[in-house]
């Protein structure tokens, strides 16, 4: 009874925290705030119900545990085009054909469901070694593109950088799916059309509902203290600190 009256009372914390990012009406930049509090929401649920040290890959693995959504295990095709980009074996003619029918078909705007399984593109992809791409120094595989490793970049911006990676489109409470929209910019692509993927505020809210939910479920199943996860933070120098609980 005790371990299930500190689950309400740490779940209610962050339930209080999505209500204010469902009901504040914040100034200018007010989305970008929203959604980095989301983050914090996800970063701190996540320690409560795994133990991986690496931030991505624990970051990473709650979020496609714990939220129900599809999009997860899809390939952005905006990215999947840009990477069978360089190749230049004929043997991947047909899979761009096919993702460039569905970019061609975003004309505006369309929401990221379109997008292919990684399980269906590693199926299509031809018999032939794949190589990881060096760009700048970084090696670029088909799973970096996966839409869960894009929204942990997209992360990385709004926090490091405290800028977003999207336009405003759709970019509001009502809106709670991911989505493309087609910009026209000669600088970037030769046809001057690029496809930027957006996280509406919706899509977030869904989401930290989701996972509040579902670690809510797990920590009851489980009968788990989250308080004795957490130091107490009497000094600067977490070793210094002792457990709550």
């Amino acid at each position: 009874m005790k371990d299930q009256l500190l689950i309400e009372k740490f779940i209610s914390i962050f339930e209080d925290h999505i209500s204010f990012v469902t009901k504040a009406e914040l100034p200018k930049y007010g989305e970008l705030y929203k959604k980095i509090i989301c983050f914090g929401i996800i970063d701190t649920l996540s320690k409560t119900v795994l133990e991986l040290k690496q931030h991505r890959k624990r970051i990473t693995k709650f979020i496609t545990t714990y939220s129900d959504h599809l999009i997860w295990n899809k390939v952005s095709s905006s990215h999947l085009m840009k990477l069978l980009e360089l190749e230049s074996f004929s043997e991947f003619d047909s899979l761009k054909t096919e993702v460039s029918k569905i970019l061609n078909r975003i004309q505006t705007q369309s929401y990221c469901i379109v997008d292919l399984d990684y399980e269906d593109i590693c199926y299509r992809w031809p018999k032939i070694q794949f190589v990881k791409h060096k760009i700048n120094n970084k090696k670029i595989d088909l799973s970096d593109i996966k839409h869960i490793n894009l929204f942990y970049n997209y992360r990385n911006y709004l926090i490091h950088e405290l800028r977003r990676t999207d336009s405003t489109w759709d970019d509001d409470i009502e809106h709670t799916e991911p989505y493309y929209e087609c910009l026209i910019d000669t600088r970037i692509t030769p046809n001057n059309n690029c496809w930027e993927i957006g996280y509406p505020l919706g899509f977030f809210v869904k989401i930290c509902n989701e996972l509040i939910h579902n670690t809510k479920e797990y920590l009851n199943s489980k009968s788990i203290n989250p308080y004795s996860i957490f130091e107490r933070t009497d000094f600067l120098i977490k070793e210094f600190n002792q457990r709550w609980f």
